[in-house]
């Protein structure tokens, strides 16, 4: 028989191990349905959160032809169970749609680069929230299940939104272009909350790692060797000469190690939107900058206005200015510092100014 040597045979199969192992063995590629331990995860429950099934050594296979995904067209959206039912601790909630969507940002990190296909169900990257069950009434039934769904593009407005989709493109870049992810030499530790990703390979090593739970945990990234390693989402570096040292990690912090340092990728969102109701923010400058940055603004009005910097896990790292300012134009400095003194790590922050009716950001780089 004929066939396209480029092509790729793809099965939804979801049959046992032994007869999935000698498909792959004959070069077909398999889905690899993990929703549940991939929502239980995003949910922040211990509970059936191992993540092992994602990967093909773990299932004893010798290639790596396992289509992970944690969403499908026949499974349930993480966003809407996380919505409905996320797990709190304090002020920490998965239900709130923010955190829900920065939790989505964590599992991108802990499925795309992992060794192997994967699957991107549509929407997935921009958090898509309706139930696998809605019914065009706005009810939730299991009858409404193939029912056609909203088709809400509306949905890249909305700044967490667009910065998952952000995320989610900069992982699978990452992945693409890096022959390390193609390397069958990795640690896949991920049968608890908090998570770890740990490649070797001659052109570069990369540990990932990730917190799950809903408070704050301590764990040992697990760096392959001493030296400096670059953070890929902050374009900051860090010289690691203890491999024992622990990491303290908050409620859906993950964060992404490389041994050579790439290019930074751009995730903000509103980045443009310097414009506000009663005023305008302009651009920082020196913009990058080393030892101080200036921010000027007008305002047309009396307004509350606070100023803060903001990292890229959506950390408020400082508090430049909170109080009420008067009609004109203003200026505030920022010297790359935190709200204890201690100087920051190089990279991309954004500076958000706030009123009581709009918010206004500009993007600037410390060097």
């Amino acid at each position: 028989y004929a066939y396209d040597d480029q092509a790729y045979l793809i099965l939804e199969h979801l049959s046992e191990n032994p007869e999935e192992e000698e498909l792959s063995n004959q070069d077909f590629m398999l889905w690899g349905k993990m929703t549940d331990p991939y929502n239980q995860s995003s949910m922040g429950y211990p509970s059936n959160a191992d993540l092992s099934g994602v990967d093909y050594q773990a299932r004893g296979w010798s290639s790596p032809n396992l289509v992970g995904y944690a969403e499908s067209h026949d499974e349930e959206r993480l966003m809407y169970k996380n919505l409905q039912f996320g797990n709190s601790s304090g002020n920490y909630n998965v239900t709130d749609l923010e955190t829900a969507l920065s939790r989505q940002e964590a599992i991108a990190a802990f499925l795309f680069p992992q060794r192997g296909p994967k699957m991107l169900w549509q929407f997935g990257e921009l958090g898509y929230d309706f139930s696998i069950n809605y019914c065009e009434d706005g009810s939730i039934q299991d009858g409404c299940r193939t029912n056609p769904k909203p088709i809400l593009w509306e949905y890249q407005e909305v700044a967490a939104r667009e910065r998952l989709y952000k995320v989610t493109a900069a992982l699978i870049k990452l992945k693409t272009e890096n022959e390390a992810f193609r390397s069958d030499n990795y640690n896949w530790d991920v049968s608890g909350l908090g998570k770890r990703l740990i490649i070797q390979h001659p052109q570069m090593d990369v540990v990932i790692i990730a917190n799950f739970d809903v408070e704050q945990i301590s764990m040992v990234p697990g760096f392959t060797q001493t030296g400096t390693w670059y953070d890929y989402f902050s374009g900051g570096s860090i010289v690691e000469n203890n491999l024992g040292n622990a990491f303290l990690l908050e409620p859906g912090e993950y964060r992404v190690y490389t041994t050579v340092e790439l290019e930074t990728p751009d995730i903000t969102t509103g980045v443009n939107d310097s414009d506000f109701e009663g005023g305008k923010l302009d651009a920082p400058y020196p913009n990058p900058f080393t030892d101080f940055t200036q921010l000027s603004f007008t305002l047309e009005q009396t307004s509350q206005i606070d100023i803060q910097v903001i990292d890229l896990q959506g950390r408020i790292v400082r508090n430049l200015a909170s109080g009420k300012f008067g009609v004109g134009n203003h200026m505030q400095r920022w010297n790359g510092r935190d709200d204890a003194g201690q100087k920051l790590s190089e990279g991309i922050y954004m500076i958000q100014l706030s009123t009581p009716s709009s918010i206004a950001t500009v993007k600037v780089i410390l060097q």
